[in-house]
C-alpha cells in the first residue's frame, strides 16, 4: 500500500539541469491525542484547530541542512525535531548535494500532549518525499517518522505520527509499523484543557513514559483488552455513550500519570458532572481531553473545566475541537 500520491520523480529533471533551480513546498500536519483511554501506543486521534507546518526548499548545495522556527517557542538549528527527520530522510535514502532549508511554522504547543513532535516529523518527511518524488509505502512512512520521534520522546512510537499523517482515528500495529484508519459516521465533540504553567522539561514524553508499569497481571490484560475494543467498536459504530465510557477507561497509563497532573481526578469528576461523556489524559499529558454529545455539550464542558481551573489558580488553555477527518496536506 502507498500511503501517498506522489509527483514523478524530478530530482535529475530540477536540480540536474542548468543553472541552480529551487523547488519549494509548505505542508501542514494536524496535532493528535494519543493513548486515548486504554489504547496506549496503539490508538490516537487527529484533531482540528492545531497545526504545524513545514516550508522546505531545496537546492543543489553541499548538503547543508539549515531550520528555522517560527510561533510556539522551539529551538532552531540542529536542536529542532525537523532537522534529525531531515537528515535521517538524506542519509536513507542516498541523496547528497543538495541544501536543504526548513521554516517549521509551530502550531501546536510542545511538550503539552498533543503531538506536536509527532506533527513535525510527519510534515517534514511528507515534505521531503513530495520534493524528492518518492513513494514511501505506508509502514516505511510511519517507521521513519515514528523513528524521528526518538529525538524528543526517547524511543520510537508510531500513534501521533500516524494520526497526523492519515487523519481520523487511527489503530497502529507497533511491531509491523502499520495503520489502520476510522473515519467516525458522526462528528466526535472535544473540549481540550490545555495547562500553561507546567514547566517545560525536554524529554517529558520518556519521563511520562518511564513511571509506566513493565508488566501487567492477567486481569489488567483483561480489563485493558475489554476497554481498547469497546474504543474501537465505538469509533465504528459511532456510539458516543460507549465511547465516553470507554475513552474514560485505563488501568495501566492514567493511574501512574495522573500524579503529573495537579487536581487530576478532581478535574475528571467535575468534568463528567457537567456534561462530558468520557474523560482522560491527552497523550503523555499534561493536557486533558473530554469527549462530549454535540457542540453545545463542548462548549458547557470546556466553559466548566475553565471554571475549574480558575478556581484552583491553574494557568490554562480550554478549547473546543472535533477529530479532523484528513490528516498531512500540501498548504495550496
Amino acid at each position: 500500500m502507498v500511503l501517498f500520491s506522489l509527483l514523478p520523480n524530478f530530482w535529475r529533471r530540477c536540480l540536474g539541469g542548468n543553472g541552480n533551480p529551487v523547488k519549494r513546498v509548505r505542508v501542514r500536519a494536524p496535532a493528535s491525542v494519543a493513548n486515548i483511554g486504554a489504547g496506549f501506543d496503539v490508538l490516537a486521534m487527529a484533531i482540528e484547530g492545531f497545526f504545524d507546518e513545514a516550508e522546505i526548499t531545496i537546492s543543489k548545495g553541499e548538503g547543508r541542512i539549515n531550520v528555522s522556527s517560527a510561533g510556539f517557542d522551539v529551538p532552531s538549528g540542529r536542536e529542532n525535531i525537523a532537522h534529525a527527520t531531515a537528515e535521517e530522510f538524506l542519509n536513507r535514502y542516498g541523496i547528497k548535494g543538495v541544501d536543504v532549508n526548513i521554516t517549521l511554522h509551530k502550531g501546536i504547543p510542545p511538550s503539552l500532549g498533543l503531538g506536536s513532535s509527532g506533527a513535525s516529523c510527519v510534515a517534514t518527511v511528507y515534505a521531503l518525499s513530495h520534493l524528492f518524488g518518492i513513494k514511501l509505502p505506508l509502514s516505511e512512512f510511519l517507521e521513519l517518522a515514528g523513528l524521528c520521534e526518538c529525538f524528543t520522546a526517547g524511543s520510537p512510537h508510531y500513534d501521533n505520527v500516524a494520526a497526523s499523517a492519515l487523519g481520523g482515528v487511527v489503530i497502529v500495529d507497533c511491531a509491523n509499523k502499520e495503520a489502520y484508519r476510522i473515519i467516525p459516521p458522526v462528528d466526535i465533540h472535544i473540549a481540550l484543557l490545555i495547562p500553561e504553567s507546567v514547566p517545560r522539561c525536554e524529554r517529558k514524553t520518556a519521563l511520562a513514559r518511564s513511571i509506566l508499569p513493565k508488566q501487567v497481571d492477567l486481569k489488567t490484560l483483561v480489563y485493558q483488552s475489554s476497554a481498547v475494543a469497546k474504543l474501537v467498536y465505538a469509533f465504528m459504530t459511532g456510539d458516543l455513550e460507549i465511547l465516553g465510557k470507554a475513552a474514560s477507561t485505563d488501568f495501566v497509563a492514567e493511574p501512574k500519570r495522573s500524579a503529573l497532573i495537579p487536581f487530576y481526578w478532581e478535574l475528571k469528576g467535575f468534568s463528567l458532572s457537567n456534561g462530558a461523556l468520557g474523560f482522560n489524559i491527552a497523550g503523555a499529558g499534561p493536557s486533558v481531553f473530554a469527549i462530549c454529545r454535540s457542540p453545545e455539550d463542548s462548549l458547557a464542558v470546556a466553559d466548566a473545566m475553565r471554571k475549574f481551573a480558575s478556581e484552583k489558580g491553574m494557568k490554562a488553555d480550554v478549547v473546543v475541537t472535533k477529530i479532523a477527518r484528513e490528516g498531512v496536506s500540501i498548504v495550496k
